[in-house]
This record gives C-alpha cells, sequence and structure tokens, in this order.
C-alpha cells in the first residue's frame, strides 16, 4: 500500500512556502502600519511585485512559482496585468493570512525555545 500525502501537506514541506506565506504576511502588517501612522496616502492599495520576491532568495522564480501553487490552494491571490509590462501583483486571502499568522507563532515560539 502506498500512502499518499495531501497536497496541502505537500505543498507546505516545499522550498518557499512557509517563506512566500510570511514574506506576504510581513509586507501587509507593514504596509498597514505605514498607512495607519499617516506615511503612505489613503488612496494607495497594498501590492507586493513579482520583482520583490527577490528578497526571499535573491530570484523571483521559485519563490513565484509556489505563490503560484499556494494561489492554487485558495491561500494567495494573484493579479496579473500585461501593460504597459507583464507584472504581478500577490497578497493573501483571508485563508492564507489565517495560516500565515499561525506559522508566525509557530516561529517565534521557536525562537524562544531557541533562546531559553
Amino acid at each position: 500500500m502506498c500512502f499518499v500525502m495531501p497536497k496541502a501537506e505537500y505543498v507546505l514541506g516545499k522550498q518557499y512556502t512557509t517563506s512566500v506565506l510570511l514574506y506576504l504576511l510581513e509586507r501587509e502588517e507593514e504596509f498597514k502600519e505605514k498607512k495607519d501612522k499617516g506615511e503612505i496616502d489613503e488612496d494607495e492599495e497594498f501590492e507586493v511585485t513579482t520583482s520583490e520576491f527577490r528578497d526571499i532568495s535573491g530570484h523571483y522564480k521559485g519563490p513565484v512559482n509556489r505563490a503560484e501553487e499556494l494561489e492554487d490552494l485558495g491561500l494567495v491571490k494573484i493579479e496579473y496585468q500585461k501593460k504597459p509590462f507583464r507584472k504581478g501583483n500577490f497578497m493573501l486571502t483571508e485563508k492564507g493570512k489565517e495560516i500565515a499568522e499561525k506559522l508566525k507563532e509557530v516561529e517565534e515560539e521557536m525562537a524562544k525555545e531557541k533562546e531559553a
């Protein structure tokens, strides 16, 4: 008998999955904080573009591919525009935000354990 891992569990263990989720959460939190302080215009909308995924790994192809896989699971929303050039805008869905927040809690807890 062969055990087949559910897709959601399989994706969570893949390279860049947690990095993409936590990066998008962190960027959204920073954006909201700046907007609350008045450092960003009220009309400006949150966005993370394709090229910004270089912050995760030095290039964007791997993280973008993972984000596209996370979109299939309903965790990330991607909007592509074709003009004036192809550009992707990435954001967490509500479900993605919930999971990213849980991952952040786990990461923080593990950091506490490491310090102790």
